[in-house]
């Protein structure tokens, strides 16, 4: 885990897990630049050409496997982008834009499984809450080009089966795939914190974004997603509350279906994929599959203790409902740009 050292401007600076002297940043001029962020970084990164590191002051810049510090570049709204990082963003962004308001429309679904006032309530918050990140998604893309009114348009109108040449959902929030898991409050109450753990993880890495109006926004979501988790232990809690240890075994039993969901939310190991390589090369994406892996069960194991569930065995990650980005080809990559 990183946490903040200091920040200013565009230039951030953070320490890993690695112990390193605040001395190794680099004192040159060109680490002080505006356009510039600094990170420090632990050996189980690669750098790529178009990153630079520095260990113990020394310039690396096509080192595989470095203990030191990592300088990127960032980039601001009104920034000229380069095109093959400005098709990476799209890619990213628009497929967290229309999937988040897909999931509110899906969570939406849950509403008749609720079982008192105050747990409608509170679902309906989430719903306008997971809505309402597209939407910040959405007002990031619309600066690029990218038609965000005829994407919504798009999902309210076909929102049981929406056309993957127009948006970009992943498929654990398509309808068919969805409905599948949810039977009644349990179920809602599980996904919440069950699931939602690996969102938190995910997404979170955004908040150190490259592209800094993401970065911004990103801080919210992570705020809000954060929120949903705890929605979920405290609907689990009721349904102890209200059925006892009845209810308390409905919920583990409904827990390894879940947990394979959280597991697979990141995706598959994804460090050798080309893909995955260009967004961690543009600061685009900052953790590994495996990485995301680790922060998630370190979460969601806090919060089964609390609940009194125990870890089910031999769970294995589902990654048929894609909650990670996938591999894509280049055509596809493309053609999210042109939309």
């Amino acid at each position: 885990m990183m946490d903040k050292r200091a920040t200013s401007n565009k230039l951030t600076v953070k320490r890993a897990l690695t112990p390193l002297d605040k001395r190794n940043v680099p004192q040159n001029g060109s680490a002080k630049k505006s356009s510039l962020r600094v990170i420090y970084m632990d050996a189980a990164v690669f750098v790529t050409p178009n990153q630079v590191a520095y260990i113990n002051g020394e310039k690396d810049g096509f080192s595989s496997s470095y203990t030191g510090v990592l300088i990127m570049k960032t980039y601001d709204q009104n920034d000229a982008l380069p095109s093959e990082y400005r098709s990476a963003l799209i890619d990213l962004l628009s497929f967290q834009a229309d999937s988040e308001f897909a999931g509110g429309q899906r969570v939406s679904e849950n509403m008749r499984f609720a079982t008192r006032p105050e747990e409608a309530y509170r679902l309906a918050k989430k719903v306008m809450e997971e809505m309402g990140h597209g939407w910040y998604c959405w007002q990031i893309l619309e600066p690029l080009g990218i038609d965000v009114n005829a994407r919504v348009q798009h999902l309210v109108t076909h929102a049981d089966n929406p056309d993957p040449k127009v948006v970009r959902v992943i498929n654990g929030f398509r309808k068919e795939n969805w409905s599948t898991f949810f039977s009644d409050w349990t179920d809602v109450a599980m996904f919440s914190t069950v699931v939602t753990p690996a969102a938190v993880a995910f997404l979170g890495q955004y908040k150190d974004s490259s592209y800094l109006p993401w970065r911004k926004v990103s801080e919210r979501i992570w705020q809000e997603e954060k929120g949903h988790l705890a929605f979920g232990v405290w609907a689990s809690k009721r349904v102890i509350e209200f059925e006892g240890e009845a209810g308390r075994e409905k919920l583990q039993a409904a827990l390894p279906k879940f947990m394979a969901m959280g597991l697979g939310f990141s995706g598959r190991p994804s460090d050798d994929s080309k893909h995955f390589a260009r967004y961690f090369e543009f600061g685009l994406k900052l953790k590994t599959s495996q990485q995301l892996q680790e922060e998630y069960m370190e979460i969601v194991s806090s919060r089964l203790k609390e609940l009194g569930l125990e870890i089910p065995d031999n769970v294995v990650p589902n990654y048929d409902m894609q909650f990670g980005y996938s591999e894509k080809k280049e055509t596809d990559l493309q053609t999210a740009t042109a939309r």
